[in-house]
């Protein structure tokens, strides 16, 4: 890439425009050359990705003094691009009783709490309405303190469907166990 500064007939880096800037042409042949088809591809680039942002314009050219909303509006598109979902939850469970959420510590899905249900010995499913889960996207899932007062256990928590996700909680001689998720903490980041 060519820098702004190191083209032709251009402004000088300056405290208002740290980069150099573009002249305006006088008649006199002195203005920054430019080509419609490279601008038109920058305009709309920059147009689009303001657009998506949701940043109101200010009227004002980009600089240091009236800010730098192309910038912050390309920062903004990036976090919305690749902003991680997170549902992070208490659940507790005892007998052949469903999974209950205890307590819900972030919930960035936007949906009504998930229906929890006990399909067979230490196997519970989570059922969202509607889909939360990526085909092509990352889900990180954990599920920490798993155990109650006189066994400790492990969980393993898959992803089903786009919608569903079961939990499988184990005692210590890895059987399939209930009454494990006592005050067990959930954590899901989903990535698109």
């Amino acid at each position: 890439m060519k820098l702004l500064e190191d083209k032709t007939r251009v402004g000088a880096p300056s405290a208002e425009y740290p980069f150099g800037s573009l002249i305006n042409e006088t008649g006199s042949n002195n203005g920054t050359l430019v080509d419609t088809a490279f601008m038109n591809d920058m305009v709309q680039l920059m147009e689009k990705m303001f657009n998506e942002s949701g940043i109101t314009a200010n009227g004002l050219p980009d600089n240091a003094t009236n800010g730098f909303q192309l910038w912050e509006s390309l920062v903004h598109a990036i976090q919305n691009q690749q902003k991680q979902k997170r549902y992070y939850i208490n659940l507790f469970q005892t007998g052949t009783s469903d999974p209950a959420i205890q307590f819900v510590f972030e919930d960035d899905l936007g949906l009504a709490a998930p229906t929890l249900a006990r399909t067979t010995t230490g196997t519970y499913t989570l059922t969202f309405a509607s889909a939360i889960f990526p085909s092509a996207g990352k889900v990180i899932r954990t599920v920490e303190n798993v155990g109650n007062s006189t066994s400790v256990g492990f969980a393993y928590v898959s992803v089903t469907s786009s919608t569903v996700l079961t939990i499988y909680t184990f005692d210590e001689t890895n059987t399939l166990s209930d009454s494990l998720l006592f005050t067990s903490f959930l954590k899901l980041d989903i990535y698109p």
